[in-house]
């Protein structure tokens, strides 16, 4: 099936740290979906990171991203990984390229989510 014959549903509008401990909806479960889109902003950035659940909430999930802030003229590069747990995202760990230096380890809640689409 083609992801344009998908059927979007909001699961999540408001603005939380992709690391937030409360669930993203009432009663829709990730795993009801085959794939998730997730609207985030970090610092002055906005990005949508895709994910194919495939009805699955208990895969590891993979992300990155890369962002220019013009204030310093620095790029950096962002990757992370979670698990989608039935209403809940856990196991949120993001690293940072500064610069193109090394990964280090920087804490998720700087990342913010802002609207979750699930594709039936």
């Amino acid at each position: 099936m083609r992801n344009s014959a998908l059927k979007p549903v909001e699961i999540f509008v408001g603005a939380r740290a992709i690391n937030v401990s409360e669930p993203w909806h009432n009663t829709l479960q990730f795993f009801n979906f085959s794939k998730i889109d997730m609207m985030i902003t970090f610092q002055d950035g906005h990005f949508i990171l895709p994910f194919y659940t495939y009805k699955n909430d208990n895969m590891k999930q993979s992300f990155s991203f890369s962002y220019f802030n013009q204030t310093d003229n620095k790029g950096r590069i962002i990757a992370g990984n979670m698990v989608f747990a039935g209403r809940y995202t856990d196991r949120v760990t993001v690293v940072m390229s500064y610069g193109l230096q090394g990964f280090q380890r920087i804490d998720a809640s700087g990342i913010t989510v802002n609207r979750i689409i699930g594709y039936y």
